[in-house]
């Protein structure tokens, strides 16, 4: 099986890209109440457009399988934890 890195580079890095903007925009302090509605749609919508954007990325003949379309926008929802916590963490230090 041949694999095409750029490929592979596209589908994880967009939807990282993605879920990494959102996180800012949700970040903003001060916006008041709609904390509440914001975190519930970064539960359940960051998610699903990050499963999206994975799926519509990818290659036909990878979407096809249905292992693929389960396991593989976990990668970059992984990817988004893993930037998290380094982000988190470098705040820690710095503050």
């Amino acid at each position: 099986m041949k694999y095409n890195f750029r490929k592979i580079g596209i589908v994880i890095i967009v939807p990282l890209i993605f879920a990494l903007i959102v996180h800012f925009i949700f970040g903003v302090q001060g916006w008041g109440s709609l904390f509440t509605v914001m975190s519930i749609s970064f539960l359940f919508l960051v998610p699903f457009g990050i499963g999206a954007l994975t799926i519509y990325l990818s290659d036909v003949e990878k979407v096809k399988s249905k292992l693929y379309r389960v396991f593989m926008p976990w990668v970059p929802i992984f990817a988004f934890l893993i930037a998290t916590l380094f982000l988190a963490w470098k705040d820690g230090l710095a503050g």
